[in-house]
């Protein structure tokens, strides 16, 4: 007897609706009543996503869930109905609203948030507010961010928005009702003086389940207070810190739980000689010292003056961190115009258990010869990223002499450097005229997003735009290097 798709059982036909676009799920409420009931079920829609299309309309009428819908307001105001946004009875996993500075907006954005809220699914939300050239402590945004911080049952909050100087002296009684009960892992805040309050409250409120936090995409965080700094120290699950420099930073260290901590030295044109900023670098350096339970960090150097930031030398003596990852995208005219160079040479023999080391490319020749098993007996990764201005390709640094030596030292070591495969313009690279190392040119420039061949995946490991992570270790093995000059 031949059987009809109706035929299937209800779990087979909700599997394949779950594999179908929206448009044609929403047709298969008009094809019979027991599609039409399937089609409706929660298993056919909580994996899907929204992201503003010409369905999302409808999908807020039937669909009874999802797992994330992405409002942008600032495009969408006009084609969705605003009723509907706020008042949908599709309940979302995942929430992210994109505003800028219409008053509507953040009227709607509220209610959409307490609507979701009341529906109960929704664990993770994302706040971006845009072009907020007024003072952040105007009413309307005030309300939003009181809003975003005592919605219960998250587990992830985000909210980044104009860092603002002055905090709004309505926020103390917004703030003054009961806090939500502890359930945030994730926070990702912009923090500033106008946004500390709400940032200090979720710490308060969360403590107990915080477990990643990240401060660090304000220029302004560093002008925040000390209390932040002790908030931090008091989580017992903290387990990973991003933040800029921070005031009183280095008692954060007595959080015996972190692990993972990213310093972004980042503030527009910073004076080295501002008193200030002195004592939040001392306090960045004091934490390091102090903080010997990490086992990952990551400076990242964003000031256009590369004398301010802590170093590497600041770790403590007892420190045993597996990765270390120093980050400094600015043109340097010369290589020993790198400033972290020599710190990390004097401080590799005493970072015994080093297993990851992530640099700038413009530390190969200082790295030749002075990176070898004895002064860095664990190491085994070695990441190489480009610096402003210095883009070589993979078949360079196969030709390179730095590159040879650190390799014969380091026959453990695995070496990637993110760079071009080939040089497209072969007139532009003089190791590229010699014709050679054919072989990379299989390394297949696709468009971003799809997968590289095969064939090449040990060799080439991640994608980005232009350029990609390359294995040289790998390929100093699989191809003919010995025209290396």
């Amino acid at each position: 007897m031949e059987l009809s798709l109706t035929d299937l059982p209800a779990d087979v036909l909700l599997g394949v609706m779950q594999h179908v676009d929206v448009p044609d799920l929403l047709a298969c409420r008009l094809v019979c009543k027991r599609l039409h009931g399937l089609a409706l079920q929660p298993d056919a829609w909580r994996h899907r996503q929204l992201h503003g299309n010409r369905h999302t309309p409808q999908a807020l009428r039937l669909a009874p869930c999802l797992k994330a819908w992405k409002l942008h307001l600032t495009s969408q105001v006009s084609r969705l109905p605003l009723a509907l946004c706020t008042a949908t009875k599709c309940a979302v996993t995942q929430l992210g609203i994109t505003i800028t500075t219409k008053h509507i907006e953040f009227e709607v954005t509220g209610r959409v948030i307490r609507n979701q809220a009341a529906l109960g699914r929704l664990r993770r939300l994302q706040l971006i507010l845009k072009n907020l050239h007024y003072r952040i402590g105007d009413v309307e945004l005030t309300k939003l961010l009181a809003t975003a911080v005592l919605t219960g049952g998250l587990e992830k909050l985000t909210i980044i928005c104009f860092n603002g100087k002055l905090p709004s002296p309505d926020t103390p009684a917004l703030l003054a009702g009961p806090a939500p009960s502890p359930s945030v892992k994730t926070l990702h805040f912009s923090l500033s003086p106008a946004t500390e309050p709400f940032v200090s409250f979720v710490l308060a409120a969360h403590a107990a389940t915080l477990e990643k936090v990240s401060l660090g995409e304000s220029p302004c965080s560093w002008s925040a207070s000390s209390s932040i700094a002790a908030q931090l120290a008091g989580m017992p699950n903290l387990r990973e810190l991003t933040c800029c420099l921070l005031p009183g930073l280095q008692a954060a260290a007595a959080c015996k739980s972190l692990r993972h901590f990213e310093l972004l030295v980042y503030r527009p044109h910073l004076n080295p000689d501002d008193e200030a900023l002195r004592r939040n670098l001392l306090d960045a350096g004091e934490f390091l010292r102090r903080a010997d339970q990490l086992e990952s960090v990551r400076l990242e150097y964003l000031s256009d003056d590369v004398r301010v930031g802590p170093s590497v030398l600041s770790l403590s003596p007892r420190s045993r961190p597996q990765r270390l990852v120093i980050v400094d995208d600015h043109y340097f005219e010369q290589d020993s115009d790198y400033p972290h160079l020599q710190p990390l040479l004097a401080a590799l023999p005493s970072l015994t258990a080093l297993h990851h080391l992530e640099l700038n490319a413009v530390v190969l020749d200082g790295l030749a010869g002075a990176l070898t098993p004895v002064t860095a007996p664990a190491l085994r990764t070695l990441k190489l990223r480009p610096v402003q201005g210095r883009t070589p390709c993979a078949h360079a640094y196969l030709h390179s002499r730095s590159m040879a030596t650190l390799l014969a030292d380091n026959p453990a070591l695995q070496v990637h450097v993110h760079a071009r495969n080939v040089c497209l313009e072969v007139d532009t690279c003089e190791t590229c005229r010699r014709h050679c190392h054919q072989e990379l040119r299989c390394i297949r420039w696709l468009t971003k997003g799809e997968m590289l061949s095969d064939d090449r995946k040990d060799v080439a490991d991640f994608q980005c735009g232009w350029s990609m992570w390359i294995n040289i270790t790998r390929c100093n093995l699989l191809f003919n290097n010995g025209s290396r000059s």
